[in-house]
């Protein structure tokens, strides 16, 4: 058995044990999880140079397949990694519904690849291990109750291409897990070093002003989502008013509505940012209209 890193409604995070029937796939190949110390709770293995992709499985279809491959080949090249020409759209999609099948991944499911260089040398040659796991369905449905969140103030984002990636060694992530802990966040608010909020430390961010829907832009730093990028075009392609705009921290605390989105909770509505409510109308009617099908 292996131990996995889980947070319960609170964000407090909790360790389970996975079963020893798990399998994982290490460069291509099939292997029990707990023969294996490739797996992403391992501290070791995760802090490597490199990304990773955190994928939503969903009655056997990859969600979003399209803006994945996108983003991966993009942040491959940014971080001075060759791309081998077996990698392919249809090279990882089979090795995930083989995974998935082998770990009996029924309703929803989290696909994780993790991306490193074996070697600190250029060129990078990409090594990669990939997990598939069940998730509880609510983590991708309507959350009843608003999220609450902080700002993380003693880290600022670079504003640089790289900041686009979804990086396995980023500081802000065990930075944003300690104050959510401390403060009994749901997540926290980062800001790049502008002092402009851009993010959370696990999701994009929008906002909604009289009936308007704003983001940021990539030029600000944040990570380039693929919900993000998927949800821009049905916004525009269902009438909605999208504007990709710098947030300063006033301009967050005067919105009628601020949700988050992500990959695998897809959209989360914010009850409360510091001392600051928002409501939630139509952010429920876009997760009804857009999300819900």
């Amino acid at each position: 058995m292996f131990p996995i890193l889980h947070k319960n409604t609170r964000n407090q995070f909790i360790i389970f044990f996975v079963a020893q029937n798990l399998f994982s796939n290490i460069n291509g190949s099939i292997v029990p999880t707990n023969e294996t110390d490739m797996y992403s709770s391992n501290e070791s293995v995760r802090s490597r140079y490199g990304l990773y992709e955190t994928i939503l499985y969903k009655n056997g279809a990859i969600e979003q397949a399209e803006y994945h491959w996108a983003r991966l080949w993009l942040s491959l090249t940014q971080l001075g990694f060759i791309i081998p020409e077996d990698y392919t759209p249809s090279f990882f999609e089979a090795q995930i519904h083989e995974l998935a099948r082998l770990n009996r991944l029924k309703d929803v499911g989290r696909i994780r690849i993790q991306f490193f260089a074996l070697e600190a040398q250029k060129p990078l040659m990409p090594f990669y291990f990939m997990e598939a796991i069940s998730i509880n369905k609510s983590l991708n449905e309507w959350n009843i109750r608003g999220l609450v969140l902080g700002i993380l103030k003693d880290f600022k984002k670079p504003i640089i291409k790289e900041s686009n990636c979804k990086i396995n060694h980023s500081l802000h992530i065990p930075l944003a897990k300690k104050a959510m802990v401390e403060n009994n966040w749901d997540d926290a608010l980062l800001l790049n070093t502008e002092d402009r909020i851009i993010e959370s430390s696990i999701a994009n961010l929008f906002w909604i002003k009289n009936d308007v829907i704003y983001t940021t832009p990539l030029s600000e730093g944040c990570l380039e989502g693929t919900i993000r990028a998927w949800l821009l075009l049905q916004l525009r392609n269902n009438g909605y008013e999208i504007i990709e705009k710098k947030l300063s921290q006033h301009e967050l605390f005067e919105a009628d509505e601020v949700f988050l989105t992500n990959s695998i909770r897809q959209i989360k509505w914010v009850e409360r940012i510091e001392q600051h409510y928002f409501g939630n109308q139509k952010s429920k009617e876009l997760y009804q209209k857009i999300f819900k099908k």
